[in-house]
C-alpha cells in the first residue's frame, strides 16, 4: 500500500489530494506536540516528546485521547556516539540515528537512512514501512508492507521529524552555531529593526 502526506494530510497514492484526507497532522500553537486527526476531524492521537521514566533520556509517545500510549519510541545513539561507552564529547552532543519503537505491541526500529528517508524495520530486520521525502514536489511518500491505521502512519512521520530535529540540534558544531548566530545578528536583525521603525 502506498500513501502520500502533503501539507500534513494523508491521502492514498492513487488519489493524492483527490478528496478528503484519511488523516491529518495538526501543529499546536507552540512546542513539539502534534495532534493527529481522523477523517471526520476528531482527535485520534497526540504525538509528544517526554522524559522517559528513568529521567535520563527522551521518548516519543503517540497517545490516544484517553492518554494510553499507542506507540512509544526511544531515540538511540549512532555507532560510536553512545556516552555510556564513549564518554561525553566536549564539542557536541551525541548524534542519534534510530529509535527503538513499540507499535501495536511489536518491537520495531525506526532508522534514519539520511535526513530525508526513513525505514521502519521489524525486530527480525524486514522493512515494514518506508518514509521517503518527495524532493521538489514536497511532501512524503509512505510505502507500507503491513497494514497500519492512517492515524498511526501520520504518527510515524511525526516520529521521523522528531528524530531529524534531534539530529539537527545535536550534530551542528559550536563553530557553526556561532557563525549562524553572527550572520543573523549582522544581516537579518538590523533590517528587521529598521523595517519596524519605518512601520
Amino acid at each position: 500500500m502506498e500513501f502520500v502526506i502533503k501539507g500534513g494530510c494523508l491521502y492514498p497514492a492513487a488519489q493524492p489530494e483527490g478528496g478528503p484526507p484519511l488523516a491529518r497532522i495538526k501543529n499546536t500553537l507552540c512546542g513539539g506536540e502534534r495532534h493527529i486527526l481522523g477523517p471526520g476531524g476528531a482527535l485520534a492521537l497526540r504525538a509528544v516528546i517526554q522524559a522517559d521514566p528513568s529521567g535520563q533520556a527522551r521518548q516519543y509517545l503517540l497517545l490516544r485521547p484517553d492518554g494510553t500510549p499507542a506507540a512509544i519510541a526511544r531515540p538511540g545513539y549512532a555507532p560510536g556516539e553512545d556516552p555510556a561507552s564513549q564518554g561525553w564529547p566536549v564539542s557536541h552532543l551525541p548524534r542519534t540515528d534510530h529509535a527503538d519503537l513499540v507499535l501495536q505491541g511489536e518491537a520495531c526500529v525506526l532508522e534514519m537512512l539520511n535526513s530525508q528517508n526513513y525505514e521502519l524495520r521489524s525486530a527480525a530486520g524486514s522493512c515494514l514501512v518506508q518514509v521517503l521525502h518527495r524532493g521538489l514536489l514536497g511532501g512524503w511518500d509512505l510505502r507500507c508492507k503491513v497494514h497500519l491505521p492512517p492515524e498511526e502512519l501520520c504518527g510515524l512521520l511525526v516520529f521521523c521529524l522528531y528524530l531529524f530535529a534531534q539530529v539537527v540540534l545535536v550534530s551542528v558544531s559550536q563553530t557553526e552555531r556561532l557563525k549562524n548566530a553572527a550572520l543573523f545578528m549582522i544581516g537579518f536583525l538590523p533590517r528587521t529593526l529598521a523595517a519596524g521603525a519605518v512601520l
